[in-house]
């Protein structure tokens, strides 16, 4: 997986007392570059930031040839990738928390990660979309190959784009390998063994880490089976880290109120 770290430049560091680390795991078909405004927006406000982009996506190597299509043979490197970014290159000291923010579809290898008692204060999920399922089982279809529906990345029409969409778009157009189409009938079924695995009730009544969830679609986050896990609905736009100032303010302030140590759930 690809990480990028931004951290506060300061010639009196160890003077610097930081309220939180903050992780953001990117959603499918994200690349570190679209958190950028929103990262600087966070280390502005003194946190010490990390960017996680999947495995075989963004700046990630490739598991296939073909570039622009989302294939991975499981989400295992996802999962054992979070703990590791924090035990090893956030390093938080005694007593600071790790906020996580997951992006997208990258809630539930994050939810997977909690359960195996990965290192996190929080668990913030922001518009947990997924990409459109194929109606025809996955299993024993080519991996490799886009499912039905899914087609690979093409070039954007910029100019029609909003501001922020716009910005995200070009980094694709500039840089071929953060170009990323639709998900193949691998990546479908890695995920369908994941979510079968993850969404025991059992296993998610394990989770004693604190999750709050950002959407549009209350429901999407099985929140009843967590035990502390709170719901926080918000406009129908997403995704909001690329919305425009009048869905994307509200969406930032719910956001940094989910990073405060007395959030209630």
């Amino acid at each position: 997986s690809a990480v990028e770290g931004l951290t506060v430049a300061n010639p009196d560091a160890e003077k610097i007392v930081l309220p939180a680390s903050v992780v953001i795991l990117t959603g499918y078909g994200e690349s570190a570059e679209q958190w950028f405004e929103t990262a600087r927006a966070l280390n502005a406000a003194d946190y010490d930031l990390w960017i996680l982009e999947g495995a075989g996506q963004g700046g990630s190597a490739r598991y296939t040839a073909v570039t622009d299509i989302g294939y991975l043979p499981n989400f295992d490197a996802d999962i054992l990738a979070l703990p590791a970014l924090i035990r090893h290159l956030v390093r938080p000291p005694a007593g600071r928390p790790v906020y996580v923010i997951a992006s997208g579809a990258a809630w539930l290898p994050a939810l997977a990660a909690l359960e195996r008692r990965a290192p996190v204060t929080r668990l913030i999920v922001t518009d947990p979309q997924e990409p459109t399922p194929p109606r025809t089982p996955p299993d024993r279809q080519p991996k490799a190959r886009l499912a039905t529906g899914q087609e690979n990345w093409k070039r954007p029409d910029l100019a029609r784009l909003p501001r922020r969409r716009r910005a995200a778009a070009a980094w694709a157009v500039a840089n071929p390998d953060l170009r990323m189409g639709g998900a193949s009938w691998g990546w479908f079924s890695a995920r369908r063994r994941l979510s079968q695995d993850t969404l025991q009730p059992l296993k998610l009544a394990t989770v004693q880490t604190p999750v709050t969830v950002l959407s549009h679609a209350p429901g999407a986050v099985p929140c009843p089976q967590l035990p502390h896990c709170l719901d926080v609905p918000l406009a129908d736009s997403v995704p909001y880290h690329q919305a425009e100032d009048k869905v994307r303010d509200p969406w930032f302030r719910a956001l940094l109120a989910a990073l405060q140590p007395d959030h209630a759930l």
